[in-house]
């Protein structure tokens, strides 16, 4: 496991597009291989950082100041792997490749939950507090960086799904009845929770097959 990275909050710059972000400084000195705690020190396995889940709040410990980078307003640093994870909304809608081409821009990627604690953080803790922003009333909500890249050779609806990253396609959280390739056109992965439901995986078309698909979810490493 790559040591994880640690964050604290320098600054504030301004974006184009009245977006905000925070200058957040970066150092790995003196942290180990594992996951790391929210008091800075890293917990057992059983934990695997649910504290912080269970808390709703950023890992942001304070570390001496090191190599600056910029990270989105908002972004939540999961305590297992370090990576932080922003959730970006666009009011008038976006494709998936799109959100893809606008992540990397970013300076991450389309978020990949290769676990069932990755994929509850992202949607407890990154999308759930902003989920009457970014999921429409058919339950449709953000992008993620899951796609069928070969879906004419894919045993459709749940065969040749790999994330962007390249992190191995093991674990799924589909939603029920999910997926369903819905006119045999759905091979791009996005978060859904019809009627209130919690929000849990689903397959859907490039733009979206229902109400516009307002967010997406980026993983900063």
């Amino acid at each position: 496991m790559p040591i994880p990275r640690a964050y604290r909050a320098i600054g504030v710059v301004v974006l184009g597009g009245g977006m905000t972000a925070c200058a957040l400084a970066v150092s790995t000195d003196g942290l180990s291989n594992g996951a790391i705690d929210a008091d800075g020190s890293p917990p057992n396995a059983a934990e695997g950082g649910a504290d912080a889940v269970a808390d709703d709040r950023p890992f942001v410990p304070d570390v001496d100041e090191g190599d600056a980078r910029t990270l989105p307003a908002g972004a939540v640093v999961w305590p297992v792997n370090g990576h932080a994870y922003a959730l970006y909304i666009e009011p008038q809608g976006i494709a998936w490749t799109e959100a893809r081409t606008r992540a990397q821009l970013a300076g991450g990627h389309l978020a990949t939950l290769g676990s069932a604690a990755e994929s509850a953080f992202v949607i407890d803790v990154v999308v759930s507090p902003k989920r009457n922003d970014v999921v429409a009333a058919d339950g449709v909500g953000p992008w993620l960086g899951g796609w069928q890249p070969d879906p004419a050779n894919a045993t459709e609806p749940d065969g040749g799904w790999a994330w962007i990253d390249g992190t191995p396609w093991q674990y799924t959280g589909w939603q029920g009845g999910q997926p369903d390739n819905s006119g045999g056109v759905e091979q791009f992965l996005n978060l859904y929770g019809p009627g209130g439901v919690p929000l849990a995986w689903n397959d859907d078309s490039v733009g979206g097959s229902g109400a516009p698909i307002v967010g997406y979810v980026v993983e900063l490493e």
